[in-house]
Order: structure tokens, then sequence, then C-alpha cells
């Protein structure tokens, strides 16, 4: 991941409610997503990329447990510069 990231990436985290914390930086945004890799109880399951140009929305669910009612839906807006991810934010259904 560290060869995607920016080093002024910044994300808008999906948590917590109501509006996310805001991470600014290379380091802090590496961070959040090598936790996320790292977890064995957790995963994503992808349902949708549409890009166009700089921007990706990316649709996935975040598990926790084998039926829908252990997961979540969501959304990541992603903007990418000279080949590196700028800006994500993400947004959960709920």
């Amino acid at each position: 991941m560290k060869d995607l990231v920016s080093d002024d990436c910044v994300i808008e985290n999906t948590n917590p409610a109501p509006n996310g914390a805001r991470l600014v930086g290379k380091t802090a945004c590496l961070a959040n997503w090598q936790d996320l890799a790292r977890s064995t109880a957790t995963w994503f399951i992808r349902e949708e990329v549409l890009v166009a140009g700089k921007h990706a929305i990316i649709r996935w669910r975040y598990c926790w447990g084998e039926d829908d009612g252990q997961s979540i839906r969501g959304i990541n807006l992603m903007r990418v510069r000279d080949g590196l991810i700028v800006e994500a934010m993400g947004y959960v259904k709920g």
C-alpha cells in the first residue's frame, strides 16, 4: 500500500459517527488501511468499482460474520493524482 498513497493523502473515515475521523498524511492513512487489512475477524466484499478519470467510487460490504446481519454496506469516494491516492471519503448505510 505504501507505494499507492500520496504524502498529502486525506481520509474522511466512516467512524466515529456522525461525521467520522479525518486522517491527514501518508503515515496516518497507511496506518488506518494496514489495520483494516491485518484483521482476521473482519473482511470487505467489493460490490462495484466505477472509475471516471481521477475519481473512483467503490461500493463494498464490511463483514464480521457470515450472514447479512453481520455486515454493513458503504462506499468510498476516492481521488487519485499521479497514480497515488490523495483522498478517500467513506460513507456507510445506517
